[in-house]
């Protein structure tokens, strides 16, 4: 393990396989840091909108107005563009950074993520390519359904996924959007599933739920407002388990 510093700052290096590595770095002080430049560098963008549309309708007003009125230059006339200039320039740089810091943070969530994966199964699993999944549709081995607006009921989501599993169609994944699910012919099991929603999900959130025996089988990519499904795999007879025993648990 290499590590590096620079105030607060750290930049560590394993030289092990990744099947090897069992501890990961937490990502989540990345994250929170790169919100507070986001949300700066939001508020640098609603201020430069709200100036541009105030002249846009200033100028709308008195250009369309019935009294006749007439502009005149300013001596400075050099330095009003070059500002002008400027100002667009700050909005357009403001705009990239706010698109690029909003794509590393859901980088950096999804890395969390797989690296926790990673690290329940103890070993890496290979997800099947585009290929393989074409070729494993037409044989049937592989059957994809779709549910659209399940995030208004959720527990009907719950339900039709627990049937689908005592019928030996076992989840593989979930789509990026969250509706699109893909199921492999398998065994009969008892799955648990629970679909959760929480404002603001950090790190924590994960671990405890996965310390808890369960997997996360989708996660939304809001980094704001986040929809989980959760899995959790049990034998018959045993009671089905419930990721929360209390209602007032939920957020």
């Amino acid at each position: 393990m290499k590590v590096l510093q620079s105030g607060n700052w750290h930049v560590t290096a394993n030289e092990q396989p990744l099947d090897q590595i069992k501890t990961f770095p937490v990502r989540e002080g990345i994250v929170k840091h790169n919100k507070t430049i986001l949300y700066i560098f939001a508020s640098v963008i609603i201020y430069l909108t709200i100036i541009a549309i105030f002249n846009l309708i200033l100028g709308s007003v008195i250009f369309f107005q019935d009294v006749p009125g007439h502009f005149v230059e300013s001596p400075l006339w050099i330095l009003t563009y070059f500002l002008i200039g400027i100002g667009i320039a700050l909005w357009v740089l403001t705009l990239y950074s706010v698109i690029k810091i909003n794509k590393t943070n859901k980088k950096l969530i999804g890395e969390n993520i797989q690296r926790k994966e990673l690290q329940e199964r103890g070993q890496v699993e290979r997800r099947l390519s585009k290929d393989e999944e074409k070729r494993l549709r037409r044989s049937g081995q592989l059957i994809v359904k779709r549910r659209f607006g399940w995030m208004y009921a959720p527990d009907k989501l719950e339900k039709w996924l627990e049937a689908m599993e005592e019928h030996g169609l076992n989840l593989y994944r979930v789509g990026k959007t969250g509706t699109v699910f893909y199921f492999t012919m398998g065994s009969p099991r008892k799955v648990s599933y629970c679909a959760d929603y929480q404002n603001i999900a950090d790190e924590g959130y994960f671990d405890i739920h996965r310390d808890a025996g369960w997997k996360s089988a989708f996660i939304s990519t809001s980094s704001i407002q986040k929809w989980t499904l959760w899995s959790r795999e049990y034998s018959l007879g045993d009671e089905q388990p419930q990721i929360y025993s209390d209602k007032s648990e939920i957020n």
